[in-house]
């Protein structure tokens, strides 16, 4: 029987410069948000997407893109296409994420105003990823 479990033992390799520019990354996002600063990217949790998807954000990419794409691939990141990219900066976090095999993971919160009215939120955060493991019988 296949089942769907979360992997709790699996590490992340957090002496690898990748992983230090990434927490850079997000360090730079969340005090650009007003919010506090984080010691390890899977920190990085339930934020906004309107808080996330702002043009001061974007920026944040052309200020260190020089530091990230000296670890990261602009292939990878699709760098060279993100004025065609909807939303890049979701492509971006995505991009680095996955690199460190971790995900970008989002929520879905609704919450009903009125009796007729709903408020539809999402919520991204890092996190390890599910993986499909088969039990043996």
């Amino acid at each position: 029987m296949a089942t769907l479990e979360y992997v709790k033992n699996k590490s992340i390799d957090t002496t690898i410069k990748k992983y230090d520019i990434l927490l850079m990354f997000l360090n730079a996002l969340l005090t650009k948000m007003g919010k506090h600063q984080i010691t390890d990217v899977l920190d990085f949790k339930l934020i906004r997407r309107d808080e996330l998807l702002t043009q001061e954000n974007e920026d944040i990419i052309e200020e260190h893109k020089d530091l990230i794409h000296a670890f990261y691939s602009k292939h990878n990141t699709k760098y060279l296409q993100k004025k065609s990219v909807k939303n890049y900066l979701l492509t971006f976090l995505k991009a680095l994420t996955n690199e460190l095999n971790l995900d970008l993971g989002s929520t879905t919160i609704i919450t009903r105003v009125s009796k007729t009215q709903t408020k539809t939120s999402v919520m991204y955060s890092v996190e390890i990823p599910f993986e499909n493991e088969k039990e043996e019988v």
